[in-house]
């Protein structure tokens, strides 16, 4: 039974009062408010303007065990988030103070195993059904172990606009092609999409072409332009002048993807020997260094700062979303700091909320910034930025633009 003085939020401490004294319906009131203003509730806390309350709620159908929270916010810690319950009622609540200026995504575990089967715990997940926002990430039909992702949304009152990942009223959109690519390096095959900007001829890779596009790599080609929406963010970009004209790869990832892209000289060499040098065959790139950037969220930001050490002088620029960097006891970390200095300048960027730990692992903020110090302390150019969400998607198509021009911005 929840103690009276736990409780942070004011409508739950109200509701609470209401019901010890006897107020029969003082529940089913607070149902239909609930269901009139949505969830979860947010609370202003008084003389603080850079916080709010956030209470989830979630109410039983029948007898239950337990609920989790379970997202970037509040944490991917799932015992730390089970939900109170309060008194005998079917409401099971959990406050959080947290900043005003952040999204997130968020669903509930009702009877959670409390166990390590993430596996299951996603088969469990729920929407909460006072939320009318979600997101959907929709699955690769090509995966056969995928599935779309459903979580409630929420945004907060002081996040900014999302400005590049939307369409805006310019009709000059560039276009995609798509290849199977077979890799000698690894042995396998995957798919690998070419951006085209708006007004590229075919006929432009003729080698008596004195201007040459600039050349952005991505990892995780499916997740590039279909979550993050990188094609919209190439031509609003190229459209206002923010970037270069540029040609994009993306590099599909497949069922190996943890073992290609941590530390994986042959995927590096699948990258380099293969990939460039097909492209540069195909279309009209740059072979220049410092026109050529390779990027990647998570996993493939690991991957791109592994990449630019172990062959240097190919990519002068480094988009490195939410890398991973914790990965073997932050063995690249390691790398950097005894490796003589190559002719690279890096974007990094970590989210607000990634500054808790997913389980023992160092926290993914600290191994960011780790990083950040060794290469300035190292003299390399660093760009960083801090993103109004955590390991989630919702803001790394943002990252991406700000990546880009960062990096390869007309000055």
């Amino acid at each position: 039974m929840t103690n009276h003085k736990q409780i942070q939020s004011a409508k739950i401490a109200d509701l609470y009062e209401k019901l010890i004294k006897g107020q029969c319906n003082a529940l089913d009131i607070f149902w239909d408010d609930i269901k009139q203003s949505g969830s979860p509730i947010i609370e202003e806390i008084h003389g603080d303007d850079k916080n709010v309350m956030v209470t989830f709620v979630y109410r039983a159908k029948d007898e239950i065990e337990n609920v989790v929270v379970y997202g970037a916010f509040p944490s991917y810690r799932y015992k730390e988030n089970l939900m109170e319950h309060l008194l005998d009622t079917n409401l099971w609540y959990k406050t959080y103070i947290v900043r005003n200026d952040i999204r997130f995504g968020y669903n509930y575990s009702v009877n959670d195993a409390l166990d390590d089967d993430y596996k299951k715990r996603n088969m469990n997940f729920i929407l909460d059904e006072f939320n009318k926002n979600k997101i959907v990430f929709l699955k690769d039909d090509e995966d056969e172990e995928d599935m779309d992702i459903q979580r409630s949304f929420v945004e907060l009152s002081k996040v900014k606009d999302d400005v590049w990942t939307r369409k805006m009223d310019h009709k000059c959109n560039g276009t995609l092609d798509i290849t199977r690519y077979e890799s000698k390096s690894l042995n396998n095959t995957r798919r690998v999409w070419v951006y085209k900007p708006f007004g590229y001829d075919n006929n432009d890779n003729d080698e008596n072409i004195k201007e040459k596009n600039n050349l952005i790599v991505l990892t995780d080609g499916f997740m590039q332009i279909n979550i993050l929406n990188a094609v919209t963010v190439l031509d609003n970009l190229i459209y206002h002048n923010m970037i270069p004209r540029s040609l994009c790869v993306f590099v599909d990832s497949n069922s190996d993807r943890v073992n290609e892209l941590a530390f994986n000289k042959k995927y590096g060499e699948l990258i380099v020997n293969e990939i460039l040098p097909w492209a540069r065959s195909k279309y009209n790139v740059t072979d220049k260094p410092e026109e050529t950037l390779i990027g990647g969220v998570s996993l493939g930001a690991l991957a791109s700062a592994y990449i630019v050490l172990e062959f240097p002088n190919v990519f002068h620029n480094v988009l490195a979303q939410s890398g991973s960097f914790f990965w073997d006891n932050q063995w690249l970390i390691n790398r950097y700091i005894d490796s003589e200095k190559v002719n690279s300048k890096f974007y990094l960027n970590v989210g607000f909320l990634e500054d808790r730990p997913y389980d023992d692992e160092p926290v993914m903020r600290d191994s960011i910034d780790k990083l950040r110090d060794v290469l300035l302390n190292k003299g390399y150019e660093v760009a960083y930025d801090r993103l109004p969400s955590g390991h989630d998607y919702l803001s790394w198509g943002e990252g991406l633009a700000n990546g880009l021009i960062a990096l390869m911005g007309k000055k």
